[in-house]
């Protein structure tokens, strides 16, 4: 393709509403070229001084190269320097956003602590990215405990996509011993497990079960934090049905 008809795309980009289908088209179009050439002109507006065009060139360098049938990344390593940069500098929400989902594409774990800083962000659609990005992350310990803090935000729209991503983690290759896995990522030191079973810090219990537990005792609680529960404690679908004292006392009973 011409760099005129490349240049033609990313223009593309920026007409229309930002979640409109035409823009992003011509973003998908340019995932499935996913030349060097684009490459270079992703990274350049993620330097614009422009919040859309910013966020329109990490929305490019998410996905170079991946198609049906091809998928993998052109330029991962490329790609994520300038992304780790731009999260780093970011202050206004659709960039920040693009950028978040962006690292959750690629798949480079080394994204998980820069995304993480984001979770309390003020705004439910950069935290909305963030419970995404993590999701693509499931068997880091850091991401599932910020994911589990997520499925009790204020949105319904994050605590959803939360509760879905840690259904992923429990369907992941590590769902064999997903309490071993979990209780891992409740550790706040290394080398705390006694006997067999882990334990969880003073820190950790405060930041993480505590707030499960006051979900769970809530007068409504709904699903998410009885699925939350499940998972930390290794259940399936197939076990009985336990009461909210039940699940209390199991989580107690394991992380204390």
């Amino acid at each position: 393709m011409s760099t005129g008809n490349v240049q033609q795309l990313f223009r593309a980009t920026l007409e229309g509403a930002y979640e409109d289908d035409g823009p992003w088209d011509a973003v998908r179009e340019l995932h499935r070229i996913g030349t060097l050439e684009i490459l270079d002109l992703a990274a350049s507006w993620c330097e614009s001084s422009d919040a859309l065009t910013r966020a329109r060139g990490a929305d490019v360098l998410s996905q170079l190269g991946k198609a049906a049938g091809h998928p993998s990344h052109n330029f991962p390593v490329e790609a994520f320097a300038i992304l780790s940069e731009l999260i780093g500098r970011e202050t206004e929400m659709r960039p920040l956003s693009s950028v978040i989902y962006a690292l959750g594409h690629l798949g480079d774990a080394s994204a998980v602590p820069l995304l993480v800083r984001h979770a309390t962000n003020a705004s439910p659609e950069v935290r909305h990215a963030v419970a995404f990005a993590l999701g693509c992350y499931p068997n880091e310990p850091a991401a599932l405990k910020v994911l589990l803090k997520l499925t009790a935000d204020d949105d319904e729209c994050v605590r959803d996509w939360a509760t879905l991503a840690i259904g992923g983690a429990r369907r992941s290759r590590y769902s064999r011993d997903p309490q071993g896995h979990c209780r891992s990522a409740l550790r706040s030191e290394p080398g705390c497990a006694r006997g067999g079973r882990g334990r969880i810090g003073q820190t950790e219990h405060r930041r993480v079960l505590e707030p499960l537990f006051e979900m769970l005792t809530e007068p409504e609680p709904g699903t998410r934090p009885f699925e939350a529960a499940e998972l930390l404690l290794g259940m399936s679908q197939d076990d009985p049905p336990l009461t909210r004292d039940d699940y209390v006392n199991l989580l107690k009973s394991h992380f204390s």
